[in-house]
Formats: C-alpha cells, sequence, structure tokens
C-alpha cells in the first residue's frame, strides 16, 4: 500500500551523516570520570600524608619510650577477653594496670600484654616520658620497633594518587583542548 508516497527512514538514507550544526554537548561521562580521578587522587594524598605522619609519630614514641622510658611496675586490675574475627573465639586479652610514677597514681591498659594474667600479678613496664599514661610491658618496650610497611603503605598510596591525579588532569585537558578545536572550526 504505497499510494505513491515515499518514506525517508534510516535504512533508505546512504552516505556520511554530517552533525548538527550548533553547540557540541559535552561528554558527561568524561567530564565526570575526570573530576572523579582527580577527587580520587585528592583523597589518596591527603590519606598517605595522614598515614605518614602517623608512622613518624610511632617510629618517635617507640624511640623514645626504649631510650628514654621510664621503668615502673603495674599492678593488673582487669583482663578482658577480646573475640576474634568470627565473634566466637578468643583471640586475646586486653589488661588494665594500677601503677605510680612520680607520686601520681595511673590506672591504663598495658601494651604488649596479650595472655589472661591474674589480678593483682605484678608487671614491670615502661611509661612513654611523653605521656605517662601510656604504658608497655619492658618486653615489648625494649623490641620495639616500627616496620617497613608503615611507610610503604602511605608510599604506594600517595604514588597512585599522584597517577590517577595526573590522569584526571590529562583527561579534563583533552577535553579542553577538544572543545577549543572544535569553537575554532
Amino acid at each position: 500500500m504505497d499510494h505513491g508516497k515515499k518514506s525517508i527512514g534510516a535504512s533508505s538514507v546512504s552516505g556520511p551523516s554530517t552533525p548538527l550544526r550548533g553547540p557540541q554537548v559535552a561528554q558527561p561521562s568524561r567530564v565526570v570520570g575526570a573530576w572523579l580521578l582527580i577527587a580520587w587522587a585528592v583523597a589518596s594524598i591527603g590519606i598517605s600524608v595522614a598515614l605518614f605522619a602517623t608512622a613518624i609519630g610511632n617510629t618517635s614514641r617507640v624511640s623514645r619510650v626504649k631510650n628514654h622510658g621510664i621503668e615502673t611496675v603495674a599492678s593488673v586490675t582487669l583482663c578482658r577477653g577480646n573475640l576474634g574475627g568470627s565473634g566466637s573465639t578468643l583471640a586475646s586479652y586486653t589488661c588494665s594496670g594500677r601503677y605510680v610514677i612520680g607520686g601520681n597514681h595511673y590506672v591504663s591498659v598495658i601494651g604488649g600484654l596479650g595472655t589472661f594474667t591474674q589480678t593483682g600479678t605484678i608487671v614491670p613496664v615502661i611509661a612513654d616520658p611523653k605521656d605517662l599514661a601510656v604504658i608497655e610491658t619492658v618486653m615489648v618496650a625494649k623490641s620495639g620497633h616500627v616496620g617497613v610497611i608503615s611507610y610503604a603503605v602511605p608510599a604506594v598510596l600517595f604514588v597512585t594518587g599522584l597517577g590517577f591525579g595526573a590522569m584526571g588532569i590529562m583527561m579534563r585537558q583533552r577535553r579542553v583542548d577538544q572543545d577549543i578545536s572544535e569553537d575554532n572550526r
């Protein structure tokens, strides 16, 4: 039932298609992708700086306690069990102790004491001279060190952040260059 009329559809048009005149519409996925990469980079670099600062602080604390810590004894006041990842298995203990330094009384968690210890047991500890409320067992304090991993993770995160930032900036710049070249046509 042709009735002499020809219909023009997508299948009947042949030859190269030409774009419509007017301003080009930005490809939102590329623009959003570039900004997401830049945001990810800023977050990665910020987190890596915070992790570096934490690693430096821990290294300083370990060195300070090891070389200038104040040795004393603590009387265990409480030991509580810590559950493992499944929530059904006992993994370790967190014990608190009472001790005296310079006439001042403290009650604090005893770092490095991960096994059950009876209440009243006397444990040799070393206090951080900068923060007397922080104590560790002598064995842990004397053997303490900050591993390379404490610096490796922030370094990898920082380099990754720089890479993502560079990619995001390049994507954004490529889009700006495309917009300029299209405007000059």
